[in-house]
């Protein structure tokens, strides 16, 4: 519904926004607002941007009840939530203000500094008495950045400065990533290690970079790792975005097995076009080996397996002697082809890959 008239802002200072907060009349936690998502160095950042007298986006704000004992109306925070819980803390001195070298702390400033941070000017906009079906639609609107992403990139915007994600861009590409970022900061030949691996493989191309594809496919393959068995599509990746939005303690354990694998699969010396560096077999095969004990692979019969599976693959597209393949092949094929992420074609094809590897360490003398 098209509001009546315009909604005007006003500049309030923080010292007003914080006693308003400790008093209870303004709740910056609706019911309607998401979870807190900001990691410690996004707050960080955040209040040196006062400090500096840098301004930020404005707050909203809407009225909510009149409390009839105290004959005083209440206060909402519709947008705003992360920014006003940041400076509250940070005055406080909790949460990741506690204890921190990063920013100056609150206690630490001279009195005039004190006085000039909390009469600093946040520029708030009072949708004063909307009815919540408004204030809900106004919310969705501010925060709506997805109108032309793909999946992961969506998760970036929301997950962009989480643990998680910062992780699996590591192992993903070069781009430069410092302390001020994250807390987990893995050695330059490690990162190096990974993108050498996904440029020998050439299973990215441009377009996987730019549209954040390659990036997907790697926070989805160790989302797969982790998890005890395939799922349909990226359904539990996002919700190790979410779950690892604030620390992300398995990032060694991770390195360690994929470099592992990975370092077993140069050992095979496949050739550059082999049929496994494509997406899907590339995804299935690495993780058959991070769920397997592969160093009791007989490393020359599993290569053998793989350019027979290779060959047959072949021979079926080609139509030859359809009889002579083996049904679950068959369908291992057709799935790899189309590249399907539905969960019941990736446990297929990755029962076909764990049996060739069963065979292989079985026949180790």
């Amino acid at each position: 519904m098209k509001l009546s008239e315009s909604i005007p802002s006003s500049n309030v200072k923080i010292i007003e926004l914080y006693n308003k907060i400790e008093n209870g009349k303004l709740q910056p936690h609706p019911d309607f607002q998401r979870k807190l998502v900001w990691k410690k160095q996004h707050k960080f950042h955040f209040i040196g941007t006062i400090l500096l007298n840098y301004p930020f986006p404005e707050i909203y704000i809407a009225s909510s009840e009149i409390d009839v004992d105290s004959l005083e109306a209440k206060e909402i925070v519709v947008d705003g939530q992360q920014r006003l819980t940041a400076i509250r803390d940070y005055i406080k001195g909790e949460g990741d203000f506690h204890n921190q070298n990063i920013v100056n702390s609150f206690s630490n400033l001279s009195n005039d500094q004190k006085k000039e941070f909390l009469n600093y000017y946040v520029s708030v906009r009072d949708l004063k008495d909307l009815n919540i079906n408004d204030i809900k639609e106004i919310f969705q609107r501010i925060n709506h950045t997805e109108y032309s992403l793909n999946t992961v990139e969506k998760q970036n915007a929301q997950y962009g400065d989480g643990e998680f994600l910062l992780f699996c861009k590591q192992i993903t590409d070069e781009d430069e990533i410092t302390k001020q970022d994250t807390d987990i900061i893995l050695e330059n030949a490690t990162r190096k290690f990974f993108v050498d691996f996904w440029a020998y493989t050439k299973v990215f191309d441009d377009n996987d970079n730019s549209r954040m594809l390659a990036l997907q496919y790697v926070a989805t393959l160790v989302s797969t790792y982790l998890e005890p068995d395939y799922f349909h599509r990226n359904t539990k990746t996002l919700k190790y975005f979410a779950d690892f939005n604030d620390v992300f303690p398995k990032y060694d354990e991770v390195v360690e097995k994929f470099i592992s694998v990975m370092s077993l699969i140069y050992s095979l010396e496949l050739e550059s076009d082999s049929y496994f560096f494509r997406k899907p077999n590339l995804f299935t095969l690495l993780i058959e080996l991070t769920n397997s004990d592969h160093s009791k692979i007989n490393l020359k019969l599993f290569k053998e397996s793989l350019i027979n599976l290779e060959n047959l693959s072949n021979q079926y597209f080609a139509k030859l002697k359809l009889e002579e393949i083996p049904e679950d092949y068959k369908f291992y094929f057709e799935y790899a082809k189309q590249g399907i992420n539905d969960k019941n074609q990736r446990l297929h094809r990755g029962k076909v890959i764990s049996q060739i590897i069963t065979e292989s360490s079985e026949k180790i003398n």
